[in-house]
């Protein structure tokens, strides 16, 4: 071929290709189920007894996260997580209780419960996000417990519910698959919206005509002078990214093992098998019934029966047991040390000789690591856990073409369990490209503990965000925008207005400027 030959075909080939290019945006066009910007959607996700704060969280210093030992499992999915530091329920100790109060008010913000259990008086955000959320077959989140001990479980009390409808009354949560399809399915399932045989079949063609495309642009390249080089790199990632748009929706329902036979009266179908949970299993029932829960619940999210889904590991202060282990999940929590273990007090220096202390839990001392490591590695196992179900969470909700539209919060009653405190809260958000989250980062504020006696000599450079702001924030980035959640001004005296006036502040972290 000649040379003018050549850069004719080429400038027809490059202007057959921008042409192209340029309509990719129309592809957006595709029907809901095939695209992203699909109907928003939230999930809520609990686990008791706090966590390890120097082996939970991650470092975001390198421009990526970068997990601790016990969110390892996360870092396959580290661009889709924000992790908080520094967000303070002041709520919980309000309400009277430690575990309760922090159960009580995680997802609702209220601090007008009891201890002793009963209603909130504030509707969980689940509620408040479906209220605003229309277009599913059903108007309520599916709540369902996996249940790790069976006769804390079977208690209705403030340890052991952490979702409430519209008028802060408590929810009863699913424990089985054959209870989520015989009482929250069944009617629902009939109308679950996938996409059709046809339409399956044009999705398939557009990104079948996306992969030919780019490798046409591919076998071009090595006849192309530098400069048309770089242009047609410059189409192949627009068009890579074109047709990462394309997310095709799979709406099926996980397959359920045979329903057991009722026996004795009581509710074998969802009682463990076991009185602990054998970890060191590549499987065992605490995870089988995991992850039955979580196929359930994104076959809910994918088929449109639902558009927000809880999942409620176990129950604050949960008594359930780890093989090998001497005392339960609650107990073993209890071993750690104290808060003020964690405080190194300066000695006083002129002029002004004030007390100064620094705060080491995130850095414990070589003496306190020796000391607790064995009680630190037996909480690690529940841990690890939990964040392996996290992830597999996310993977599912990837897979079947959920996530892009999807946030979900995962959370604790308490911050760390011997010292039953509320200061700095575990929680982990993750969500896809379409919820405007600045993902892939930790949101950091002051860790603020001048309530407490025995840590008021620690400098704090600010109030901490109330977590009240925290759950209007993913409400505001689910589009649904309202003038407070929970109680406003029963919180305690150094928390009455933060409501307001730090919900803006907090925004600016965590939220993208594309909102």
């Amino acid at each position: 071929m000649n040379a003018a030959r050549l850069r004719s075909s080429r400038r027809r080939f490059l202007s057959s290709i921008g042409a192209t290019a340029a309509m990719l945006p129309f592809l957006r066009e595709l029907p809901g189920y095939a695209q992203s910007g699909g109907p928003t959607k939230l999930i809520l996700m609990f686990s008791p007894n706090g966590r390890i704060r120097h082996l939970w969280g991650a470092d975001d210093s390198s421009g990526s996260l970068v997990f601790r030992q016990n969110l390892k499992p996360l870092q396959p999915y580290a661009e889709h997580v924000v992790i908080t530091e520094g967000v303070r329920n002041y709520a919980a100790p309000v309400i009277g209780g430690t575990h309760e109060g922090g159960m009580l008010s995680l997802f609702t913000g209220s601090a007008e419960a009891k201890q002793t259990g009963g209603g909130v008086n504030y509707p969980s955000i689940d509620t408040t996000f479906m209220a605003h959320a229309p277009g599913s077959a059903r108007q309520d989140s599916l709540y369902q417990q996996i249940v790790g001990f069976l006769n804390t479980a079977e208690n209705a009390g403030p340890d052991n519910r952490c979702i409430y409808d519209a008028s802060g009354v408590p929810r009863d949560p699913l424990k089985s698959a054959w209870d989520v399809m015989d009482q929250y399915m069944a009617g629902a399932v009939a109308g679950m919206a996938g996409p059709s045989a046809d339409d399956t079949a044009k999705s398939n063609a557009r990104t079948a005509m996306l992969e030919a495309l780019n490798k046409q642009m591919s076998s071009l390249v090595p006849r192309l002078c530098s400069e048309d080089q770089k242009q047609l790199q410059g189409m192949q990632d627009a068009l890579s990214k074109a047709g990462q748009t394309i997310t095709q929706v799979s709406c099926t329902l996980p397959t359920l093992p045979t329903k057991p036979t009722v026996t004795n009266g009581g509710p074998p179908i969802w009682a463990p098998p076991e009185d602990s949970i054998d970890f060191s299993q590549s499987s065992h029932w605490y995870r089988d019934r995991s992850r039955l829960a979580i196929d359930l619940l994104v076959a809910a999210l994918a088929c449109g029966v639902t558009r927000s889904g809880v999942l409620q590991y176990e129950q604050a202060a949960s008594n359930a047991k780890a093989a090998g282990q001497s005392l339960d999940h609650h107990n073993t929590s209890h071993e750690q040390p104290m808060l003020y273990d964690f405080v190194e007090r300066l000695t006083p220096m002129p002029p002004d000789y004030k007390n100064v202390c620094l705060e080491h839990e995130e850095d414990p001392s070589a003496a306190l690591i020796t000391q607790y490591q064995p009680v630190w590695d037996q909480l690690s196992v529940w841990e690890n856990y939990y964040a392996e179900e996290f992830a597999y969470l996310v993977g599912q909700l990837q897979a079947h073409g959920v996530l892009d539209d999807t946030l979900i919060v995962w959370g604790s009653e308490i911050d760390t369990g011997n010292g039953h405190s509320h200061y700095n809260m575990p929680f982990v958000l993750a969500a896809g490209p379409n919820i405007p989250l600045e993902r892939g980062s930790v949101a950091r504020f002051p860790v603020n503990y001048d309530s407490d006696n025995q840590m008021g000599c620690i400098a704090t450079a600010g109030p901490s965000p109330s977590h009240n702001d925290m759950l209007r924030t993913v409400l505001h980035a689910l589009g649904v925008d309202v003038p407070s959640v929970g109680s406003a001004t029963a919180v305690d005296a150094k928390a009455n207005n933060l409501v307001v006036q730090l919900n803006q502040n907090l925004l600016t972290p965590m939220l993208s400027s594309a909102t």
